[in-house]
């Protein structure tokens, strides 16, 4: 829909809404702070929480002083650090009546969604490609035992 109708502008982030978040995590001596962890397996993995920022800005050029609201497309990696409020930056934004945006480009969000259908494609085709075989091994077997099985 963003990659359709959204039109690149200038927003300023107004305001950050954050939520709370949770994260594997382990210190690291080194950085001398807290990290992800590499596997939720690691002993040395502790659960830590943090904040998603969500915002709301304004698109003067195109929307006026009206308030828009970040579209929930993006991947939610916790932690975020809040972006500075109160400057500009490049954001993608649908009708000033949908009264939304996205940060990211557009094309970055098709991406993830044409990946889950590929995904979800071969997961589906595999049940198939099983019975193809099985069928194709069996298959006369199977319907030999079948119609002799109805009498």
């Amino acid at each position: 829909m963003y990659q359709q109708y959204a039109s690149q502008e200038t927003c300023v982030l107004t305001q950050a809404i954050s939520t709370d978040c949770t994260w594997n995590c382990k210190y690291d001596i080194f950085q001398g702070k807290y990290v992800k962890c590499s596997s939720s397996k690691e002993k040395s993995c502790i659960t830590c929480h943090g904040k998603l920022y969500s915002y709301q800005a304004t698109a003067s050029d195109k929307c006026g002083e009206q308030i828009i609201t970040e579209s929930s497309t993006k991947t939610d990696e916790c932690p975020e650090t809040v972006k500075t409020l109160d400057t500009e930056t490049n954001c993608w934004v649908l009708s000033c009546g949908d009264a939304e945006f996205v940060l990211t480009h557009p094309d970055s969000l098709e991406g993830a969604g044409i990946l889950w259908i590929v995904f979800g494609s071969i997961l589906m085709a595999i049940p198939c490609f099983c019975f193809c075989i099985v069928y194709s091994f069996c298959g006369s077997q199977i319907m030999t035992n079948l119609r002799f099985s109805s009498y």
